[in-house]
């Protein structure tokens, strides 16, 4: 007897988390009310409870009672780099190159707080991009960066120890040159956010 392994199923540990159907639970609308109870008298839950959980499970955030927790700890890494990102004014290149490096550390023991590690490669970025010749390796005087990367502004803006930044930046270039990193893992193909109404359920994960 054969079996016959289905290409189209997917497991947990790959949903789609790119799924383009939108389930607008947490939306009032003329036809539509989250607040109201199911019809059903078997299930007395709200509206808004029974298709939130249907749109978590339809877009791979979760598989019954199993959460994908990968996606979760990329999608916490992304907010983080692109808040960073914004803060030091990364451009559109610097911001893209950002990203892909931060995702990439995954699986790296950051040994510290990965706050650091998030600012510190928008540095990198910014140096190894050279879009518009600004600096920002920490080696580099004060007087030839912008302000925002001088080490005491980075420092006190960011709660970061100024005599760590130039150790994992360092760090994070003989990662990069040994190529130890890992693949990037794409789960934002529609670059989707989650709606804010997600952010109870995040930190219950």
């Amino acid at each position: 007897m054969k079996s016959i392994e289905n290409k189209l199923s997917r497991g947990l540990a790959e949903p789609d988390t790119n799924n383009a159907t939108i389930i607008g639970w947490y939306e009032k609308t003329s036809k539509y009310d989250p607040n109201k109870s199911l019809a059903d008298s078997r299930n007395s839950c709200r509206n808004r409870d029974r298709y939130q959980e249907l749109d978590l499970i339809n877009n791979g955030y979760k598989n019954g009672d199993w959460w994908n927790k990968p996606f979760y700890r990329w999608l916490e890494n992304d907010r983080l780099i692109r808040t960073c990102s914004a803060q030091l004014s990364l451009t559109q290149q610097e911001r893209a190159y950002a990203k892909r490096t931060f995702h990439r550390f995954q699986g790296q023991k950051f040994g510290e707080h990965k706050e650091m590690y998030a600012v510190v490669t928008c540095l990198y970025a910014v140096e190894i991009t050279e879009v518009d010749g600004r600096r920002a390796h920490p080696n580099v005087p004060d007087e030839k960066k912008p302000k925002e990367y001088w080490l005491g502004n980075l420092s006190q803006r960011f709660r970061i120890p100024e005599h760590r930044i130039p150790s994992i930046y360092a760090r994070i270039e003989n990662w990069i040159r040994t190529d130890v990193l890992e693949p990037y893992q794409e789960f934002d193909r529609y670059r989707e956010e989650l709606p804010i109404e997600y952010k109870c359920r995040l930190t219950e994960v």
